[in-house]
């Protein structure tokens, strides 16, 4: 008889590939950043004195879209196939919300809608990382940086849209 454990512990060989797609899924938002470039648009808006240098946003990132799909990962491995819509509902739309932002905020110069697209991820997050919290703790644990720095990315697309309106 398998034990339960055992076989949703997810550091088994055979569960390789899986982690490899998760992390792939984790990083597919940073492909729409990809698509757009700051440019010179970006450069001439006014930033506030505790704006972040720009080179800090892509390693940032890049850890946070790691942790995403690392925490996907392990809420995955932990749940039975009919017991994951739910939280992977939430998951994709995580993953949409945060591929949208670059493209609304970059390729459309839309400060506001940037600023609503951040706020509707953060809430998100929030769910999600309950839902993932109550799977397995180091699920929603992993999850816990990105909400953070929505956080942090909101209030800063707030006063970037209040000081160039």
């Amino acid at each position: 008889m398998k034990d339960a454990v055992t076989h949703y512990t997810p550091l088994h060989m055979k569960n390789i590939p899986l982690l490899v797609l998760f992390i792939v899924l984790g990083f597919l938002p940073a492909l729409s950043g990809l698509l757009v470039e700051p440019g010179e648009w970006y450069e001439a808006l006014r930033e506030p004195p505790f704006q972040p240098p720009s080179w800090i946003f892509g390693p940032a990132w890049a850890v946070l879209h790691l942790l995403v799909g690392l925490a996907g990962y392990f809420a995955w491995t932990r749940l039975e196939p009919g017991k994951r819509i739910f939280p992977f509902i939430l998951f994709g739309l995580q993953l949409v919300l945060t591929g949208l932002w670059a493209w609304i905020f970059f390729g459309m110069h839309e400060l506001g809608w940037a600023c609503g697209d951040l706020f509707a991820l953060w809430l998100l997050i929030f769910v999600n990382m309950v839902a993932f919290f109550l799977i397995r703790t180091v699920a929603g644990a992993l999850l816990l940086p990105c909400f953070l720095w929505v956080t942090f990315a909101m209030m800063l697309n707030h006063i970037l849209w209040l000081m160039n309106r």
